[in-house]
């Protein structure tokens, strides 16, 4: 969860738009690729991933992500803070049609990302199991074997996934991480 990105502010609303008073989110979404597509997708910086998914030609229905939900931060400490704390496949992300590119795909569509500030006015003891970039210190829990432990190493991480593919997520789709510093 480095560079975390809040989920409380989505879950704030129905599908409809309507305010929900006593909504509920979880600690942590992760996206996986399954082991049938994870490896077969080969980025480099001269080849974007769009371009890389789109070379494999893959039928419609397949499944390119598994999206799991993470109820509370999962930790190691004795006695464990968040003993009930579970993950589990919330859903899948699926072809519905053969991949394309665009103008506005590639260079106009946008994702919000949202502040955990308010994730953290809601729940406050997940405060300090939230890995941030920017935080001085050790982090707490398990950090993802494919990312540094070091904070400056951690950043330069970032840097690198932007500049090399134009996303600090490319390690989702298997790609190396080459730090710039």
């Amino acid at each position: 969860m480095i560079g975390a990105t809040g989920k409380a502010e989505f879950s704030r609303f129905d599908k409809n738009g309507n305010s929900i008073k006593d909504f509920k989110f979880p600690f942590g979404i992760s996206f996986r690729p399954p082991a049938n597509i994870k490896g077969l997708v080969i980025q480099t910086p001269d080849t974007p991933w769009y371009t890389a998914m789109k070379d494999q030609n893959f039928p419609i229905g397949t499944v390119l992500l598994d999206v799991f939900a993470r109820t509370e931060p999962q930790v190691t400490d004795i006695p464990n803070p968040f003993p009930n704390a579970r993950q589990f496949k919330i859903g899948e992300i699926r072809l519905n049609s053969e991949i394309i590119t665009s103008s506005f795909g590639d260079k106009r569509l946008f994702f919000q990302h949202e502040s955990m500030v308010l994730d953290q006015k809601a729940e406050p003891a997940w405060k300090d199991f939230t890995e941030r970039l920017d935080k001085g210190e050790k982090l707490h829990g398990k950090v993802p074997e494919f990312f540094p432990d070091d904070p400056v190493m951690q950043k330069a991480a970032v840097r690198g996934q932007i500049h090399d593919y134009g996303c600090p997520f490319a390690w989702i789709l298997g790609d190396p991480i080459n730090p710039i510093f």
